[in-house]
């Protein structure tokens, strides 16, 4: 999914709206997306796992300097960063990441 993509998608939603990584196949397995890293060769961006989760609105802060065509990606365990395939929002609010 490009950057514009997802911004566009994310454009209801309220800006506190925390990010998180769905695990595998498990819908109730998710980690927080708590940074950013760039990947080579490609300048391609993904959402890094950690311990706080951003929010919407630091997500786009952080990303708006970069080219909206570029791919968004996610990193949720210590393989190599997946493709962004989808996302949905939980009964507590939450973007989970897929």
């Amino acid at each position: 999914m490009k950057l514009s993509e997802f911004f566009a998608l994310t454009g209801y939603m309220t800006d506190q709206t925390p990010l998180y990584g769905q695990v595998g196949t498990d819908k109730n397995e998710i980690v927080p997306l708590s940074q950013l890293a760039f990947l080579q060769p490609t300048g391609d961006v993904a959402l890094v796992a950690g311990s706080k989760p951003l929010t919407l609105n630091q997500a786009q802060t952080r990303l708006s300097q970069v080219s909206q065509n570029r791919k968004l990606f996610c990193q949720v365990d210590q393989g190599p960063a997946q493709p962004l395939l989808g996302f949905h929002q939980d009964d507590q609010g939450r973007l989970i990441l897929q």
